[in-house]
């Protein structure tokens, strides 16, 4: 989160969404252009702005209904299921809603492409919002790696993507007409493919870009890891492998660059390059590739696992807000278990997601999660306590255990184990 181009921290998300559409409001006119761009978690009719607030598509319809007739809407909505907010969004005149995937499909990749990103990209080439909206849309349909995810576009206000949608998408362009073409800052080179022999874990990434430094606020590399799952997309649980490391400006090499020395994993990375200027602007994504041996000898590479559990109190009674966190850290591969013990010695296990065992039996929160450096994961449970949970001393604990164990409840299958001690009262 860039925090000076933050206008809203969004402690009371209702109220402030309120006051920002209020002050759109306000400064519009007809014949003026409004983007509203939204990306996130989402489930069908709702998307997620905090952990404990959604927007839901009948709210974003009366928060649009604030805006002066006759400016023109631009709708972009970058979630899952986010077709499932045609319905509420039509019969407007002016208005254009983009959704990156249909009303029944997830619309999110762990490979680093995206919807937005190929849209993005073609309205800064100055295309009109209905051709950078069908490269994009072939991009997704063309690629498996999205599975089912189907892009909608409604211009004519009827709630549906049909033949007829695209006309009017056609006569819009984002900003000025013309606008965009000389305002992308650019990388023109990048490092040639690397390669590791094992003993070492550590490699120069470096780029050039056609700017001054002067014009610049950050590069950086966002490094995907060879073993990233492609199991899809499990919510707010789901593995991105997201690395991410500035390059800072070596003026005598005329090259932004770092020595980045944790390469752990064996096999192809993957490194996405982005520039960004001064303004704000994000250039296009330039791929680098580095190769890393199969057999890891670099000291450093050997980082033990560790798993830590963290709660939102200590003692809570029926009614409370109970919230666990989860934090893993290190290198490695793991089985992770999450478990609640009662006061009484029973324990049932947790799985993603908000599903609980029976009890004494343990089933996985997820199996072979592959540890790469800290991680956290909030709200791996969240729930307003019910009355009747028996009184006294409880525990929640996280247990990474060896993957694929015989017997998980053998210790001597265990990583590393961390518990919070809780009272219900």
């Amino acid at each position: 989160m860039e925090n000076e181009r933050q206008d809203f921290d969004l402690f009371e998300p209702a109220q402030e969404l309120t006051q920002a559409f209020d002050n759109a409001a306000n400064r519009l006119q007809a014949g003026q252009q409004l983007v509203v761009y939204i990306h996130g978690h989402a489930r069908p009719h709702y998307i997620k702005i905090k952990r404990d607030y959604e927007l839901s598509a009948s709210v974003l319809r009366d928060l649009l209904a604030r805006i002066p007739a006759g400016v023109e809407q631009v709708i972009i909505l970058d979630t899952c299921f986010a077709g499932s907010f045609l319905d509420e969004l039509q019969g407007v005149e002016n208005r254009i809603v983009v959704t990156s995937s249909d009303d029944n499909s997830y619309g999110w990749d762990t490979q680093y492409k995206s919807f937005s990103d190929q849209l993005i990209r073609e309205l800064r080439r100055d295309n009109n919002l209905r051709d950078a909206f069908q490269i994009a849309r072939d991009t997704v349909i063309i690629d498996p790696a999205f599975q089912e995810q189907e892009p909608w576009l409604d211009d004519d206000g009827d709630g549906q993507y049909t033949s007829h949608d695209g006309r009017r998408a056609a006569t819009v362009y984002l900003g000025r007409e013309g606008a965009h073409k000389a305002d992308v800052p650019e990388i023109i080179q990048v490092h040639p493919r690397l390669t590791l022999t094992g003993d070492s874990a550590t490699a120069t990434l470096w780029v050039t870009v056609l700017a001054t430094p002067e014009a610049i606020k950050k590069v950086r590399a966002v490094l995907i890891r060879p073993d990233l799952p492609t199991n899809g997309y499990q919510g707010e649980s789901t593995d991105f492998g997201r690395t991410e490391v500035e390059l800072l400006y070596n003026a005598a090499k005329s090259r932004y660059e770092i020595d980045y020395d944790h390469f752990c994993t064996s096999g192809t990375w993957r490194i996405s390059y982005q520039v960004q200027d001064t303004e704000g602007v994000w250039s296009d994504i330039e791929m680098g590739y580095l190769e890393q041996s199969p057999a890891i000898q670099a000291p450093i590479c050997y980082v033990p696992t560790t798993i830590q559990m963290d709660l939102n109190n200590f003692r809570y009674t029926a009614g409370d807000t109970f919230r666990l966190d989860m934090t893993v850290d290190g290198e490695g591969l793991a089985d992770t278990y999450v478990a609640i013990i009662f006061p009484d010695g029973n324990f049932v296990t947790l799985s993603y997601p908000d599903k609980f065992s029976f009890p004494k039996i343990a089933n996985p929160y997820r199996q072979g999660m592959t540890i790469s450096g800290p991680r956290v994961y909030s709200s791996v449970l969240a729930l307003v306590l019910p009355p009747g949970l028996p009184v006294g001393d409880y525990s929640a604990c996280g247990v990474l255990v060896q993957p694929n164990a015989a017997d998980v409840l053998d210790s001597r299958h265990w990583i590393h184990l961390d518990c919070s001690s809780f009272e219900v009262y």
